[in-house]
């Protein structure tokens, strides 16, 4: 989990220069600007933010989690910031803020189901994720049968745990 962590740190950090959110061909959101509505009589500039995937495509996202990215306007967008997954589990307690941007927020939600997940902030934005198996397919289509898995195999997917050395 620490390496995949450590992956995605680097691969957001190359890819923070491409900003901004957009639809994957498949028709996925990426992330997008989002407004917050808390209190009528606050400049709507003040409670925006833009939320978007770091760590892959949104809909090339395997092993059940996923980096993501909060930029808030202000300090009142970040404070009434809501962040949930699958309408029912708050994962707000991943994000951190960056040591250079207090209003640029990391974390990273586990816990994904196989298949399509919604992350929504309370502003009324969702990003929609879909999640493949560790073991894939992610792009290919379905593996082909028949195959020889190693002896450390746990599944009839050939998957096994990771061993360092």
């Amino acid at each position: 989990m620490i390496r995949s962590i450590l992956l995605s740190l680097a691969v957001a950090s190359t890819l923070a220069a491409c900003g901004g959110g957009s639809t994957s061909p498949q028709g996925l959101s990426t992330g997008g600007p989002v407004t917050a509505d808390p209190d009528p009589s606050t400049p709507a500039e003040t409670r925006s933010a833009t939320v978007q995937i770091l760590s892959n495509r949104a809909d090339l996202i395997s092993a059940g989690d996923v980096l993501i990215e909060v930029i808030a306007n202000s300090a009142e967008a970040v404070t009434g910031l809501e962040l949930t997954l699958n309408s029912t589990n708050d994962v707000t307690s991943v994000l951190e803020a960056t040591a250079d941007d207090p209003l640029r927020l990391l974390g990273v939600v586990s816990g994904l189901n196989i298949g399509i997940n919604t992350i929504a902030a309370n502003f009324g934005n969702s990003v929609t994720v879909n999640n493949h198996p560790v073991g894939g397919p992610v792009f290919t289509g379905p593996h082909i049968q028949p195959w020889a898995c190693q002896d450390s195999a746990v599944d009839e997917f050939c998957n096994q745990e990771p061993t360092y050395s």
